[in-house]
């Protein structure tokens, strides 16, 4: 675990759509080698109700995230970078349940280096 993270000086009360948010953030961060600037680490412990579809119960879940990104924090606030976050999180997990349900592309497609020779090829895609 980083050592930042469990500074208390670092933590921060936030909101996401669903519930509620304890942000740390944490900039500065040189201790990765193959990375020649330093680099700010943002991590979400995320609290949310959710209704469970056959029962109807609600019940509080947790999650927690962690980004990092060379973004400043006076070019994007914490509340940013959590948004920036789950939105490259749904880009991906929409994008392949996609090639899954609509372009029958299961599993081979998405992990396959020859996945452009088996038909996803871009120039194979029809124009929208």
């Amino acid at each position: 675990m980083f050592w930042g993270f469990c500074l208390s000086r670092y933590l921060r009360k936030g909101s996401i759509d669903r519930g509620t948010a304890l942000w740390w953030d944490v900039s500065d961060w040189t201790s990765w080698p193959q990375v020649n600037i330093p680099l700010r680490v943002v991590r979400s412990e995320e609290t949310y109700e959710v209704r469970r579809q056959l029962t109807k119960q609600v019940s509080q879940e947790k999650a927690e995230w962690m980004w990092v990104t060379t973004l400043p924090a006076a070019q994007a606030s914490t509340a940013f970078v959590v948004r920036l976050g789950h939105a490259r999180w749904d880009i991906e997990n929409y994008g392949f349940q996609e090639l899954v349900s609509d372009w029958h592309a299961d599993h081979v497609y998405k992990h396959s280096r020859s996945a452009r020779h088996r038909g996803l090829h871009p120039g194979r895609l029809p124009r929208l």
